[in-house]
């Protein structure tokens, strides 16, 4: 079982080895808290969880979730959640980092305006800012 030394603040994308159980949205997750299990399960029933999800995970993992962190994320949407760190695909695992791109589209008129940002908006991208230049 590879580790991976998640940093408290930072965002990351990665997959997670009982997707059946959880999802795949984990992009942009932000890592909230890495504590040991005694602390997690203050928030969360980790035995309950850790037997839920092992059957999913790798081999040479430990079948007791005393025996490894525990991981408190924020997703995008606000939402909280508890993971055991060994359900991270650790070879999945990407910093996350959001930057803004400028692009200069030419030979265009101004009223092709609104057929590009819904043409943007059509591939997932929301957060556009068009203008115009003489």
């Amino acid at each position: 079982m590879a580790a991976y030394d998640f940093q408290v603040g930072t965002a990351y994308t990665f997959g997670v080895y009982p997707s059946t159980l959880l999802g795949t949205d984990y992009t942009g997750v932000t890592v909230m808290a890495v504590f040991d299990q005694a602390t997690a399960n203050l928030f969360t029933d980790t035995y309950a969880e850790h037997t839920r999800m092992y059957p999913y995970l790798p081999s040479g993992t430990p079948d007791d979730p005393t025996q490894y962190n525990w991981l408190k994320i924020k997703h995008a949407n606000g939402n909280i959640e508890y993971l055991g760190v060994p359900w991270v695909n650790a070879s999945s695992i990407v910093v996350y980092s959001m930057k803004t791109i400028t692009a200069v589209i030419g030979n265009v008129t101004p009223d092709q305006l609104t057929d590009i940002k819904n043409a943007l908006s059509a591939n997932g991208f929301t957060s556009v800012t068009l203008t115009v230049s003489s």
